[in-house]
């Protein structure tokens, strides 16, 4: 398997910021801009899920989800994987907790094959294939445990990072990789997209975060870096994936807010996620959290403290997340004790409600 360097750490010095603002579309965003926006800005329907509520299905928090059109696959706080169908009915469980073959211990992440109907689920340093039945079909091992998973057309891309890799007496190098594999888990290509410089061993991961931007005929990619490095550096730029290698596609320019204070940014991006006419960024302006929405065809944004307001159900503001990108839908979920005297039928002790939003 090849390992191709395509892309290092952004060490950034002035003269290589100047260049990358030459060469790639910025975005100029003032984080000072604060809106108020309403979902229906931006988003054309809005289907509402109350997920049955049993002892079998008790959900923690939904950590993921992804979706079939059929059903509905809920990755349960990193425990199980749960199965509903669109009505909200629980149908099953995927898998079971232990350490046999076809059993996990934790789900790291997972990802839908729909045509083929298989379940990959990301379990520390194992991918476990399933049926839709439930049944476990194939193992795939790894090096390092997968963060983020996603099926590309006729291959499995996963993003995995190796800890604490010694240079020297005084450095250490997290290495993050993108690896396709076949989907039958033969491994295609491994391109390595960031390497991080530390003086010690450190890291973390935000099991959350949406790293890959899937559009069908395009993929982009972004990776961010939650901890503080030694030299800052704004991780500002998405890239696109070509064969072997990324390159540069677009950066957002906060201005003066991106420089330093006292050896910290204080900008941080969590993620940044495309659609054909959407790009979305979460950041965190010093402790404040932002969601920020650009139209790509008319070059406006809005910049939102938490995200947009839900101006459908009353239910406060709205983390989006992406679901099929391709054809611009996003969900946000809500505990159920946030939202029930506002959605008839549920009691605080309810599973999550689940909205399903078509963008414009």
């Amino acid at each position: 398997m090849r390992i191709i360097f395509a892309c290092l750490v952004l060490l950034g010095t002035l003269s290589c910021r100047q260049q990358e603002k030459q060469s790639i579309e910025t975005i100029k965003v003032d984080p000072n801009k604060s809106d108020q926006t309403g979902l229906s800005k931006v988003v054309s329907t809005i289907h509402k899920i109350v997920l049955q509520t049993t002892d079998s299905c008790l959900i923690t928090g939904i950590q993921e989800l992804r979706t079939t059109a059929q059903y509905i696959f809920i990755n349960d706080a990193g425990r199980r994987i749960l199965q509903f169908d669109y009505s909200g009915n629980f149908i099953k469980q995927i898998g079971k907790g232990g350490r046999g073959p076809g059993e996990y211990l934790g789900v790291n992440c997972f990802t839908l094959d729909s045509v083929n109907q298989t379940i990959y689920v990301g379990s520390f340093r194992n991918i476990i294939c399933f049926d839709y039945s439930g049944k476990a079909i194939r193992e795939i091992k790894q090096e390092s445990f997968s963060e983020t998973m996603n099926v590309i057309g006729d291959e499995l891309w996963t993003i995995s990072t190796s800890y604490g890799n010694k240079q020297n007496d005084q450095t250490y190098f997290n290495i993050t990789k993108l690896t396709r594999y076949t989907l039958q888990g033969n491994p295609i290509e491994t391109i390595i997209i960031k390497k991080v410089a530390l003086p010690s061993v450190s890291g973390t991961i935000n099991p959350s975060a949406n790293y890959i931007s899937d559009l069908g005929s395009i993929q982009y990619l972004y990776f961010p870096v939650l901890i503080s490095e030694p030299i800052p550096i704004m991780r500002d730029t998405i890239y696109e994936v070509k064969s072997d290698k990324i390159a540069p596609l677009l950066k957002l320019d906060f201005g003066k807010d991106a420089f330093p204070e006292n050896g910290k940014i204080p900008i941080r991006i969590h993620c940044i996620y495309l659609t054909d006419k959407y790009l979305f960024t979460e950041y965190y302006r010093r402790r404040e959290k932002f969601l920020l929405c650009f139209n790509r065809e008319s070059k406006d944004y809005y910049n939102m403290p938490d995200g947009f307001i839900d101006d459908y159900y009353n239910t406060g503001n709205s983390r989006l997340i992406p679901l099929d990108l391709k054809k611009g839908i996003l969900y946000f979920s809500k505990d159920a004790f946030m939202v029930h005297d506002k959605i008839e039928g549920i009691s605080e002790n309810s599973n999550p409600i689940i909205f399903i939003l078509n963008l414009k």
